[in-house]
């Protein structure tokens, strides 16, 4: 009897901490976590920014961007090295989306028609302020345009997705079934009950049913996702304000799809960060746990993630933002040599409204403005009035000067009111005698 108990204890004591460590159940009543320089920076070889692309349909488009997500996680997969995507909101709302360790531009363009991506050596950003990260199971639906269309300004969110060799998940199966058998014999114990029945009832211990069934649970994740593939995954973000620092945290979770009977899932949790986030590598750094209850006493802030669920939230844009242009324009093939696509203007210049077929912006590239241009309209179309706020921004905004030679009508003496230098000079009474 007393060996009995002991093993029960010992049993109850193991189940305890599997309940802890398995779901990174440990971590829970944590404020935060700190990033020192103990912490995992992913080795990102090369940068693809993604600029855009010419869309199907809405349903195709969205299936071939998230097609494109997981074709790169898998490559990435394969070569044994990390993966990271990156959205980022400049100072000006200007989208960046980014794909880090993306081997060639041929995944995306080999799914998205007229795809525009270019190299680049490094993720450029200033840092942040305020930086936190999230872990739990990653399936999201549309977190990129949820992102696009909050009008953030100086903020960005990532995802991390670390290889899991198979090695790894088989060694982790096989542990799991050592744990079971070792837990199995104490999953109840017998209560005999009555004088004379002497019934004899099975009680459950709970910590250790409970146990078991976390064991299993990781155990079908793990087998369920072998053939697929698995990672180590994180969601890193921030921004430069306090606010919008938990706007953006509470947009990640509540992005997140519910569970439903998914075996293995972790549920969302969100820790801010303490330390300094001054360039990309602090921005993307995992950091790492040293912990009392866990069964392995080191460890990095990471959730387990099938290559799908990190893909569904490594998916791109599907709609056009400042900086990011989908070409919503439908074009026969037999007229694309007549009629090429024009890739989205990405430089500065001035707003001139939205582009046709599309909700990115029309912007007149400063540049442009050294050559002849004309503007041509029905009456009462707004032509004057466009000239009239390309001359104000080019002045207000650019410092930009400039000359109007009006023959006839006096609409652009109305400028002073928004240009009170503006000098109008005139052969009659309105304005600067001519000489």
């Amino acid at each position: 009897m007393n060996q009995y108990n002991t093993g029960m204890r010992n049993a109850s004591a193991l189940a305890n901490r599997i309940i802890q460590i398995k779901g990174n159940h440990y971590l829970d009543g944590l404020a935060g976590l700190f990033l020192d320089d103990s912490a995992f920076i992913p080795n990102i070889r090369s940068w693809i920014q993604l600029q855009g692309f010419r869309m199907i349909d809405a349903e195709s488009s969205a299936e071939a961007l998230k097609r494109a997500a997981q074709q790169w996680i898998r490559s990435s997969y394969r070569s044994g090295i990390p993966s990271v995507f990156v959205l980022s909101s400049d100072m000006a709302g200007i989208l960046s989306v980014h794909y880090g360790n993306m081997s060639s531009d041929g995944i995306l363009c080999s799914v998205l028609p007229d795809c525009h991506a270019v190299h680049q050596n490094v993720w450029n950003t200033e840092g942040y302020r305020f930086s936190g990260i999230m872990l739990g199971t990653l399936a999201s639906e549309n977190i990129a345009d949820t992102f696009a269309s909050a009008d953030f300004k100086g903020a960005y969110i990532s995802c991390i997705a670390i290889p899991v060799a198979d090695s790894v998940a088989q060694d982790l199966l096989a542990e799991n079934r050592r744990l079971s058998a070792k837990l199995t014999p104490y999953k109840s114990f017998q209560r005999v009950y009555g004088n004379s029945s002497r019934r004899t009832v099975d009680i459950p211990v709970q910590e250790v049913v409970e146990a078991l069934a976390v064991l299993k649970g990781e155990s079908e994740f793990l087998q369920s996702n072998l053939s697929d593939g698995l990672v180590c995954a994180a969601v890193r973000f921030g921004a430069n304000d306090r606010n919008e620092y938990l706007r953006l945290a509470n947009m990640i979770q509540s992005g997140m799809t519910a569970p439903g009977e998914n075996p293995g899932f972790e549920p969302v949790r969100c820790f801010e960060l303490h330390g300094t986030f001054s360039n990309w590598e602090a921005c993307l750094a995992i950091p790492h746990i040293a912990s009392t209850v866990a069964l392995q006493r080191n460890a990095y802030a990471v959730s387990f993630q099938g290559i799908t669920d990190a893909a569904s939230f490594c998916t791109a844009p599907i709609h056009s933002y400042p900086g990011y242009y989908v070409d919503c324009s439908l074009i026969g093939d037999g007229a694309r040599d007549l009629f090429p696509v024009i890739p989205a203007i990405t430089n500065t210049g001035i707003a001139l409204g939205k582009s046709l077929n599309s909700t990115g912006n029309a912007v007149l590239p400063l540049g442009s403005l050294l050559c002849h241009t004309a503007v041509f309209g029905a009456c009462n179309t707004g032509k004057t009035s466009a000239v009239m706020n390309v001359l104000t921004s080019a002045w207000t905004d650019h410092h930009i000067p400039f000359v109007v030679l009006e023959a006839a009508k006096k609409e652009y003496n109305s400028m002073l009111a928004t240009i009170p230098e503006l000098r109008i000079f005139t052969p009659g009474v309105d304005g600067t005698p001519l000489q």
